[in-house]
């Protein structure tokens, strides 16, 4: 029996009817989307969102804040150091008001920036600093390995050999600037300004917010009912 062209398209009608019935199915979906995109108020929610940026800001930052602080704090369980860099013995490599995270690695080479708790080298007592600068030689004194660091802004190495048990770590994260918030949010002025103000003004805008968000609702549905 010969396959006519009428059959061919009787067979084929599902091909046909299928994309007619997918439009019928979402043509009144679409539309009501459409409808709802049209009636949202884009510029109240865009100057929603600039008015508490500013403050969105601060929060990020307080954010930031807390992670650097419980780093610092877990320094003795994964040996992770967060060091805020306020000279500039380091620039151009680490600008002042920088934050470095170093962690210890079992090799430290040359051309490697390293943060290691100072030794006097006359009295052989901690001075309780940590200093983050390069090494630029290392060597062997009585089978111990030991290294010559120097601030890449600095004109002389430091005073002394610096042996490995001193180091605290290889820096391996560089961020700047943050330091400096770090330095002053610590204090009280600066944590009552850039944190509790902000943070009290942002839940002020929000509580705002949701009242004439509740009473435009009221609103429009007194309308509704009329």
């Amino acid at each position: 029996m010969q396959y006519r062209t009428v059959d061919y398209l009787r067979d084929s009608y599902w091909f046909i009817e299928m994309p007619i019935n997918l439009w019928e199915f979402l043509k009144p979906r679409l539309k009501k989307f459409l409808d709802k995109a049209i009636d949202f108020e884009y510029d109240k929610y865009i100057f929603r969102i600039a008015e508490n940026l500013p403050y969105a800001l601060v929060i990020l930052f307080l954010g930031l804040f807390a992670v650097l602080t419980l780093a610092k704090y877990s320094e003795k369980q994964n040996g992770i150091r967060v060091t805020t860099i306020t000279t500039n013995s380091m620039y151009p490599a680490i600008a002042p008001g920088s934050i470095i995270i170093s962690t210890p690695t079992s090799i430290y080479s040359k051309g490697d920036i390293i943060t290691y708790k100072e030794i006097n080298p006359k009295t052989g007592v901690e001075t309780g600093r940590a200093i983050t600068h390069r090494i630029i030689s290392e060597g062997e004194s009585d089978k111990d390995v030991i290294y010559v660091t120097q601030g890449d802004a600095n004109k002389q190495p430091d005073p002394g050999n610096i042996k490995k048990e001193q180091i605290f770590g290889k820096v391996f994260m560089i961020v700047p600037f943050l330091g400096y918030f770090d330095i002053v949010v610590k204090t009280l002025p600066g944590f009552t300004i850039f944190i509790v103000i902000p943070a009290l003004l942002l839940i002020r805008n929000e509580l705002n917010f949701l009242k004439e968000e509740k009473r435009y609702s009221l609103k429009k549905s007194d309308f509704v009912g009329l």
